[in-house]
């Protein structure tokens, strides 16, 4: 599927090329945003937790638009998730964290397909102890038997969801959520 991604992604890079010689780079950034990054996050969630040689190559055609679009291509002194960065833009690694997160929260709040949401069990719905995980909405993350199982939104969607801030977890509204999600990325 990443080579099929890929595929389809290098004529929008010809295009987008193109644009540079005549188009403003908040322009080139929308055509980004808008014919590229779609392609990237679409099935994210279902393949971005795949072996590390397949991350990089998603990756390195993040890191191509983003010197297209700066017209950096001193490859000696800038690495391309510099550039990316530079951009205001999340990597892929944290594109796959963000909507996974998304998806979580919308699992939290019933707004997800059912057999999504019934894969999540909220640690206070377990637990009758009155402990810090049960009030900070951690979820509990399943035991796997076998190692490609820890690739599932079952135990990935948990694992990431309980590593966000206790006041990112309680935002009022997925748009809320998303904000929040976002100026955190950036203040880190």
């Amino acid at each position: 599927h990443v080579n099929h991604v890929a595929k389809i992604i290098g004529p929008k890079m010809y295009v987008l090329r193109k644009l540079k010689k005549t188009m403003p780079t908040h322009i080139l950034k929308m055509f980004y945003m808008s014919c590229i990054q779609p392609h990237i996050d679409y099935a994210l969630t279902v393949w971005g937790n795949l072996p590390k040689y397949l991350m990089r190559k998603v990756q390195k055609i993040q890191n191509l638009a983003a010197r297209i679009i700066t017209g950096n291509f001193d490859f000696e002194n800038f690495h391309g998730i510099d550039i990316v960065k530079k951009l205001g833009w999340m990597n892929v690694d944290e594109r796959y964290k963000y909507l996974i997160s998304c998806l979580m929260f919308r699992c939290m709040h019933g707004n997800a397909p059912q057999y999504l949401s019934d894969q999540i069990t909220l640690i206070r719905d377990i637990n009758p102890y009155n402990s810090r995980s049960a009030h900070n909405l951690d979820v509990l993350i399943p035991k796997v038997e076998k190692k490609i199982l820890e690739s599932a939104f079952f135990y990935q969607g948990p694992k990431i969801w309980n590593q966000l801030s206790t006041s990112l977890k309680q935002s009022p509204s997925i748009n809320s959520f998303k904000y929040r999600y976002k100026r955190s990325m950036l203040s880190s």
